[in-house]
């Protein structure tokens, strides 16, 4: 394989890396900022997963963009992986933390819409900054 298509598909990699990254971390960050939230003010439990859903979609947006950088080839399909990556991982730290892992239905419908969400944030990610 020639050097400069193994040079691509390892910044690719980085950048797929970056992203996962960033979204795991903004997640961490967002769900302790949540919890003090939570702790101070006298919010319904009802409200709990509806932030989730907000910080896990926040999280998937923010590291495609992050992991995307300057690169504008394969937006959608690098947002993808991000997203559908960020979901598995997410998961994963669940099933850790908590002992089990959440119902199937409810990870394949986390991880669809991680991948979705990831690239429509590739798509726009790739596009506002073409500008």
């Amino acid at each position: 394989m020639p050097e400069h298509i193994i040079k691509k598909n390892m910044a690719s990699i980085k950048a797929i890396g970056l992203g996962i990254a960033v979204a795991l971390v903004v997640t961490m960050i967002a769900i302790m900022v949540f919890a003090l939230v939570l702790k101070m003010a006298d919010l319904p439990e009802g409200v709990i997963p509806t932030v989730n859903l907000i910080i896990k979609l926040l999280s998937v947006c923010l590291g495609v963009y992050m992991g995307l950088g300057k690169d504008c080839s394969m937006g959608w399909l690098k947002g993808l992986v991000i997203g559908s990556a960020y979901m598995l991982f997410g998961y994963v730290l669940f099933a850790l933390v908590n002992g089990s892992g959440a119902p199937v239905t409810l990870w394949l419908n986390d991880l669809g819409m991680g991948g979705v969400a990831g690239a429509i944030a590739g798509i726009i990610s790739v596009n506002i900054r073409k500008k």
